[in-house]
Order: structure tokens, then sequence, then C-alpha cells
């Protein structure tokens, strides 16, 4: 063996000469990246290269351009085996790196398109290419970064922001500290529901004559309109978180309230309630009979009473006379 520096030669044949140096590499050296490593004098030689004692690989020209980010970090291994083609010697060159990572992660998104829109839950899937353990940020607009699997996907609930432009922020980072920055802008379509609620009259309740339909109904971003129909009849719009509701106009008995809740975006909330109407109701024919005939009864009676009481005082000096006559004639 010849110990030349920092690199060993082995010589098949003592004729053959370790005078030539490889360069790019040395010995004991950190390397990272893309590694181009140059083998002198190749012509008629047949060069062959393997990594940590694997498959030998030969190299077609004098220099071999050796892509380190596939291994993984740390001490490896790599071997020359230079084969004379006129002499047949053959020359074994191996050297000691260290493989460092000094380039930032690759990062692709995948799930949300720069200028287009979304909408609800966004199903976002993240790529990182990296030789080291990598943490991804996520954030929106200006809040604070969360860390998030990666790669793999995760869920963005975008119904949590007002509709319109918002930037969708990444933030890769190695294990050593390199960064890979992406920004993304999307706008934000509003498909919330509005919120409607009835304070009254409350579910399976109780209702006689005019009441009052009282609901708070609101939207984070925009107007909202309500629409009533009872029992799938023709709509009204309330103008009125509290309107005016005559139940006469209706049959006893129970009734369903719609309730069609719609935004400014068209995004529509349907709530129904049931109600139980119980109005006192107009007597019938027959009843009204019943009811004559006992007020005539009662007006009979008054009369005989009245009669009675205006003829009994006038015959009742009439018969104290007679008495008086009888007791002078005896």
């Amino acid at each position: 063996f010849d110990i030349d520096e920092l690199y060993y030669c082995w010589r098949a044949n003592s004729s053959f000469s370790c005078k030539d140096k490889i360069s790019g590499i040395t010995n004991g050296g950190t390397v990272s990246g893309i590694v181009k490593i140059t083998i002198p004098n190749a012509e008629n030689k047949a060069v062959y290269v393997s990594v940590d004692n694997g498959t030998e690989t030969r190299i077609i020209s004098s220099v071999y351009i050796w892509n380190t980010t596939s291994l993984p970090i740390g001490s490896h291994f790599i071997s020359f085996r230079i084969v004379d083609l006129i002499e047949g010697n053959v020359e074994y060159t191996n050297y000691s790196v260290i493989v460092r990572d000094t380039t930032p992660p690759i990062l692709n998104i995948y799930g949300i398109t720069h200028g287009k829109p979304v909408a609800g839950n966004v199903n976002i899937t993240t790529e990182i290419l990296d030789q080291s353990r990598v943490t991804l940020y996520f954030s929106v607009d200006d809040e604070s970064a969360i860390i998030q699997n990666a790669p793999g996907s995760f869920l963005w609930d975008s119904s949590k922001y007002p509709s319109g432009w918002h930037v969708v922020r990444f933030r890769a980072v190695d294990a050593f500290g390199h960064a890979t920055y992406k920004n993304i802008t999307v706008d934000v379509q509003d498909v919330t529901p509005p919120k409607f609620e009835l304070i009254s009259p409350l579910d399976q309740g109780l209702v006689v004559g005019e009441i009052e339909l009282i609901f708070n109904a609101t939207d984070e971003n925009s107007l909202v309109y309500v629409f009533l129909s009872v029992d799938n009849g023709p709509e009204r719009e309330l103008l009125s978180t509290v309107t005016p509701f005559d139940t006469k106009q209706y049959s006893n008995g129970i009734h369903t309230l719609h309730f069609r809740v719609v935004d400014g975006k068209g995004n529509t909330q349907w709530t129904n309630t049931s109600i139980y109407i119980d109005n006192p109701t107009k007597p019938e024919q027959n009843e009204w009979n019943e009811i004559y005939s006992a007020l005539y009864f009662v007006l009979f009676v008054i009369v005989v009473v009245v009669y009675f009481l205006s003829v009994f005082p006038k015959m009742e000096p009439k018969r104290e006379h007679k008495r008086n006559i009888k007791k002078v004639q005896k």
C-alpha cells in the first residue's frame, strides 16, 4: 500500500503508478449536494465506482457526478476501481467522507392553487424532499404558525375566515435550519349558512289569537332574508324580528311553520317548528237554537212574574172590601 496524503491506493501491479490523484473529493472531508469528481488520464481505462460497498457502476467519462442528496446524513465510503485496458493493471482508490445537508428542502403543495377559490374544509397535501427530518409550519395571513404533519395531508377549515382573499403560508425547515417558504393566495368563498334562532312561539306550543313571531337571524358576511310559510303554503318575507301572526286565519289543530333563511351568497338555512292552535269556535246553528229557546223561556218567566206582581196588589183591596161587607151583614 502507498499512503499518499489523505487517500490510499492499492496497485495490482508494481509497475503501475498511483501518482495520478482523483480530484473533487478528499478522504475524511465533507460533501453535500451534487459532487463533481474528476478521474485523471481516464483514456484507455475502465473506471468503476461503488458507495458503501454497494454495486459497482462504470463511469463512461472522466467526470463522475455524485448526487449525495440521496444518502443519509453521516459517514459514507466511496470506492473507485480503475482498470488499465492496455496493460491490465488495476488500481483501487477509496475515500471516507461525511455527507452533510447544505440545501433547503424541496416543498410541493397540492390541494390549493394560487389565485383560485376555496371553500369549507380544504384537504392540503404536502410533499417534502430533503436528506434530514423536516418540520412544516402553516399559517394564514398574519396568524401564528402551527406545526403540521410533513409530508402528509391535513384539513384547513377555510369557513373560519371571512370571505375574500387570504394568504396561506408554508415554511419547511430541515434539521440543519435550512428553510423553504411558499405563500399561496386564495379566495375564500362563503359557504356557511346563516344562523337562525326562533325565540317564540315554542316548538309544539299552544297558541291562541294573535301572537308574535320573535326570532334572531344573523350571518357573519352579509345581510339575511327570512321567509315564512305555513304547512308548505305560500311564502312571505318577514321584515322584522318581531312579526305579528294571526292564528285565527288557520284551523284549530297542529300546524307547521317553515322558516327559510338566506344570506347574500345564497346559503340557506331551514328551520321548522310545530304549533297547536286552539281558538274559541263559533256556535253552530243547532247550538244557537238551544240558546234562543233558553232565552225565550227566561223571558216568559220574567213576563209572568211581572204580570202577577202588577195584578196582585189591585186584587187585594177588593177582597178586603168583601170581607168587611160580610161582617156588617152579620
